[in-house]
């Protein structure tokens, strides 16, 4: 779901009253402060089925009505207990595209409502905020020129040149979809702060310091909570916190952590705005691979990997490419020894672990040496076996150029 998309949903969902999920195996979604609150929808069907049916009403937007992903004894695969006259299916018509769709169901609100859609004010205020367009600009702009630069440093002094103005003006126009710049604007901005001044305009955000106050801030993501310091013995639950606590803004992380990244939705709800993306069917393997193409496709911006020591076997070959490539990926390797989304399985059908159940869910005998064969392929590997290993080895593997690859090797 892109930003612009989501703005808009968030806005029908502000005007209804409605809560926004998405599905448990999506695409790509635009995540982080600024954007709409969206709940993910629980992975085993009795979960989603309890989460789903306090709802008189369910809309599914450019999505198929959830199932189960798996076939599961006395357990229905459909997981939505609502009649199917309160289960709405909204598709885009041929020759339609997802925003088409939104703008015609947020008229449609408006005109049954009786008032227009509180939409310009969340794309200032919610959408995102001017540091996290700064921030992204910067990204961008240190890509092409493959090197830091300070937001009141001119970018012609630091390389910039024709070639990589046009470049410029294409990712700009690319990753702020709707805001039209001119095909030199580079040459009319020549510093980063000019340029997210520009764009912010644009965009309708202020760029104003917010005025400060004696009272503490309430309602807004910012507020939560500040949790203890993540230390101790590596948890999944640990390196999801880490990983969400070092992140850059507008990185990209393909997420195939499953069982053990399951804390990560919520550790990163607030981090600055950034793209998740997730393999959206039952295969495993997909992060290696796909994050290859996100490197590719958006070199200025940081990709990040996260996926189970059992799912990175099946393509681990993709490390080569991303060191034949030079490209800037760090992989994080959740290694429990073990295919663990396996063994939950067979618990919840109540099958008893024995000795031929373990032989084929663990991943022990031999242990893979992932530091070792990363460094075969060519890719720079560190090993961590605590919080404090990892967080240092994260934030080195994010000032890297090139790939790097953690083996963050779990306690639980």
């Amino acid at each position: 779901c892109r930003a612009d998309e989501l703005r808009l949903v968030g806005a029908v969902a502000r005007a209804l009253g409605a809560d926004i999920m998405c599905e448990n195996a999506f695409a790509s979604i635009e995540r982080g402060r600024g954007n709409p609150h969206v709940t993910r929808t629980p992975y085993f069907p009795k979960d989603a089925s309890s989460a789903l049916g306090k709802y008189t009403v369910v809309a599914t937007l450019d999505a198929k009505t959830p199932v189960s992903m798996f076939g599961y004894k006395n357990t229905p695969s459909r997981v939505l207990t609502q009649h199917e006259d309160d289960v709405w299916e909204l598709d885009p018509l041929p020759g339609m595209s997802t925003m088409d769709l939104l703008r015609m169901l947020a008229e449609e609100v408006e005109r049954v409502m009786g008032s227009a859609l509180e939409l310009a004010s969340e794309t200032s205020a919610e959408a995102q905020s001017a540091v996290d367009v700064k921030n992204t600009i910067s990204a961008i702009v240190e890509g092409l020129l493959d090197k830091p630069i300070a937001h009141d440093e001119s970018m012609w002094e630091r390389g910039m040149n024709s070639r990589t103005a046009v470049q410029l003006h294409q990712r700009l126009t690319t990753h702020f979809e709707g805001v039209h710049l001119i095909s030199s604007v580079a040459f009319q901005a020549t510093t980063v702060d000019a340029l997210a001044e520009l764009v912010c305009k644009k965009l309708n955000i202020s760029t104003a310091a917010p005025e400060t106050s004696s009272e503490s801030p309430t309602s807004t993501i910012d507020s939560l909570p500040t949790r203890e310091p993540v230390q101790g013995t590596l948890t999944g639950e640990k390196t999801c916190r880490v990983i969400a606590e070092c992140q850059p803004a507008s990185c990209v992380v393909v997420d195939e952590s499953l069982t053990s990244g399951t804390a990560y939705w919520d550790a990163s709800a607030q981090c600055e705005s950034f793209t998740h993306m997730t393999l959206t069917g039952g295969s495993i393997g997909f992060a290696n691979a796909v994050s290859i193409g996100v490197a590719i496709a958006a070199p200025h911006r940081r990709v990040i990997s996260m996926i189970g020591d059992g799912s990175a076997q099946y393509t681990v070959q993709a490390l080569w490419t991303q060191a034949r490539e030079k490209l800037d990926i760090v992989t994080v390797i959740f290694n429990n020894a073990s295919y663990q989304i396996l063994k939950l399985e067979m618990a919840i059908q109540g099958v008893r672990p024995n000795d031929t159940s373990r032989t084929l869910t663990e991943l022990s005998n031999p242990t893979v040496d992932w530091v070792s064969l990363g460094r075969a392929y060519g890719v720079k590997s560190v090993r961590a076996s605590t919080a404090d290993e990892f967080r240092t080895a994260f934030k080195d593997a994010l000032n890297t150029s090139g790939p790097v690859l953690i083996d963050a090797v779990l306690s639980m």
